[in-house]
């Protein structure tokens, strides 16, 4: 059975790492965002496109694109990074009945029956 000496082994106001992080050094996702916005980046992909340009325009299209020919996914994140976690999508000033921004509704639903067909 453990004791109480081996559940604190510091002593109240003691650092388990004295020294700390090294001054400059950047965290993962410092690092991820720096080349993400680094606007001389350039790859030449498998089929020999060559991509120039900050990578988080190329992912920024690619999103659009996909959320113009109806992937939920994609116009989900567009929503939810873009304006929030909830898009109010209105219609002549009413609400539309189904809520596109909460990821597939029950409309797409292959389970559900419409009531006009029934």
């Amino acid at each position: 059975m453990a004791n109480e000496k081996n559940l604190k082994p510091w002593k109240p106001g003691q650092s388990g790492n004295p020294n700390g992080k090294p001054k400059g050094t950047k965290h993962l996702s410092t690092r991820i965002q720096n080349i993400l916005q680094d606007e001389t980046f350039t790859q030449k992909l498998s089929d020999g496109t060559v991509l120039k340009g900050a990578p988080v325009d190329v992912i920024l299209r690619v999103l659009i694109v996909r959320a113009a020919e109806g992937d939920l996914r994609a116009f989900d994140l567009l929503g939810k990074y873009g304006y929030g976690n909830k898009l109010d999508v209105t219609s002549e000033g009413k609400q539309l009945p189904v809520p596109i921004y909460g990821g597939l509704s029950a409309l797409t639903s292959p389970n559900r029956v419409r009531e006009d067909s029934q």
